[in-house]
């Protein structure tokens, strides 16, 4: 009789974030990123990305649109699925 083992892992980023509208940004593309294999460290390295941007990235500050973009591409995705909007 053979054994098998199967071993299950699930980070769930929910409860790491305060639920605001800027986490929802944050999370989406904290998600959007792991989907698709690419690390802060790939972003730095491979396509040139600053720390202090990536800093900004991670604390909900302001980016720009070139930014957005450069990310739509490089995570092959729309809009939508990195960030969220809310009116004033």
């Amino acid at each position: 009789m053979s054994s098998c083992k199967i071993l299950y892992v699930c980070q769930e980023i929910t409860p790491y974030l305060a639920e605001n509208d800027m986490s929802t940004l944050c999370r989406t593309l904290s998600q959007s990123m792991q989907e698709r294999g690419i690390t802060k460290y790939t972003l730095h390295k491979e396509y040139h990305f600053s720390k202090s941007l990536i800093h900004r990235l991670q604390n909900n500050e302001g980016v720009s649109m070139n930014t957005i973009n450069t990310l739509c591409n490089i995570l092959d995705c729309k809009i939508e699925d990195i960030a969220t909007h809310y009116k004033d």
